[in-house]
């Protein structure tokens, strides 16, 4: 792909991008653009594998407001990179927050680039034998669905949420690939959100065994039995750094498996939709 094509890559992908996440600053992208089209296509020229407009002042001083200038940057080394990489999803997503946290972004256009631009350069590049001519359409927003303080609500970001990842001792995205030999498994995250989805009510034990497990002895429970929950239990307790057996109510084998009403500020599943 030669640096022309780029070039129209660059600015209808950065131009859209503004215009459906900052249409306030759409105005003065033009004028950016002018600005620093002869460093973007200098960099561009030289084809190398290193960071390609890291002489572009505002992308060593941070010193602007505005985030045009950023999503010009970030938007330029993504392209560069993407027409010369391979690149899958998770690849292009971890690239594109790594780049954009690189030129000075904030966390909250960090987390905007890393979803919006993954979502336009996968569309561009669809079409890769007419990609300066492609059309890119709206890029519909990742919303997310989240379990916190005692409640499940959609949200369009999560990103004031993870300003204050480090409060919750229990934070687990729940699209996260799990295997029997990760610290939290598939059925452990599985009983952990069934126990926050009925917090502050404790369920029968048999009960969980047979809606989490699938296992339906009725009342009728074994040692074995009682062991497969407290496996389980012993990794979600592993997962949240050993504070999470003091919010489970006591004699839960007798008395019924849950978690108390003062574990609902300390905990935050996601997953995304669509």
């Amino acid at each position: 792909m030669y640096p022309n094509t780029e070039l129209k890559l660059i600015k209808r992908t950065a131009k859209h991008f503004v215009e459906q996440n900052y249409k306030n600053e759409l105005q003065f992208f033009d004028t950016f653009w002018e600005i620093f089209l002869p460093l973007i296509n200098n960099g561009l020229s030289k084809f190398t594998d290193s960071n390609i407009i890291t002489d572009i002042s505002f992308a060593k001083a941070n010193a602007l407001d505005l985030v045009t200038p950023v999503i010009l940057a970030t938007v330029t080394e993504t392209i560069h990179k993407r027409c010369n990489n391979n690149f899958s999803t998770q690849e292009l997503e971890k690239f594109i927050g790594k780049t954009a946290a690189h030129f000075g972004a904030s966390v909250e256009l960090t987390a905007s680039l890393t979803r919006g631009l993954t979502a336009l350069c996968t569309e561009v590049f669809s079409t890769k034998q007419n990609a300066d001519k492609s059309v890119i359409s709206s890029v519909a927003l990742t919303q997310y669905q989240i379990w916190t303080n005692g409640k499940c609500r959609v949200a369009d970001d999560i990103t004031n949420y993870e300003k204050s990842k480090k409060d919750y001792i229990c934070w687990l995205d729940l699209d996260k690939r799990l295997s029997a030999k990760s610290e939290l498994s598939p059925m452990s995250a599985k009983l952990l959100k069934y126990l926050i989805e009925r917090i502050g009510s404790p369920t029968p034990a048999h009960k969980v065994l047979e809606e989490v497990f699938g296992d339906n002895r009725g009342d009728n429970l074994s040692e074995t039995d009682r062991n497969k929950i407290e496996q389980q239990l012993t990794k979600i307790n592993k997962f949240c750094k050993g504070k999470f057996r003091k919010y489970l109510y006591q004699r839960w084998y007798e008395n019924g498996l849950g978690l108390e009403d003062s574990f609902k500020d300390k905990y935050l599943l996601f997953s995304r939709l669509g």
